[in-house]
């Protein structure tokens, strides 16, 4: 298996288990930039936009924050694009978007 295709199996793993909330994300110094933590292993999702659109990277690094190895692809909308759904996904985990519109539409039902 090519190191491609480790990354590409580790993205899915990570989108299925953020889905089923068994991996929390956490914001980070970059807005575009998302991370969750495991025991020898951080894994971190960022977005950026370059001259054909969105680019979204996911990135592996060791316990010392050493990138290990990265997988990069363009953010378009095929829903097989795995890394744009855990993009989208830690992003929406990490600054609470659901429960912060929730709050958000409860404070104007209150009013």
């Amino acid at each position: 298996m090519t190191d491609k295709e480790k990354l590409l199996q580790i993205a899915a793993k990570l989108l299925e288990r953020t889905r089923a909330g068994t991996i929390e994300w956490d914001e980070t110094a970059d807005e575009a930039t998302f991370e969750t933590s495991m025991a020898k292993y951080s894994v971190n999702v960022t977005c950026a936009v370059e001259e054909g659109g969105p680019m979204v990277t996911l990135a592996v690094l060791n316990d010392k924050g050493n990138k290990i190895e990265k997988l990069s692809d363009f953010a378009d909308d095929q829903k097989g694009n795995v890394l744009a759904q855990l993009y989208e996904l830690a992003r929406r985990k990490a600054l609470r978007v659901d429960e912060s519109l929730d709050d958000l539409l409860h404070t104007l039902d209150a009013s």
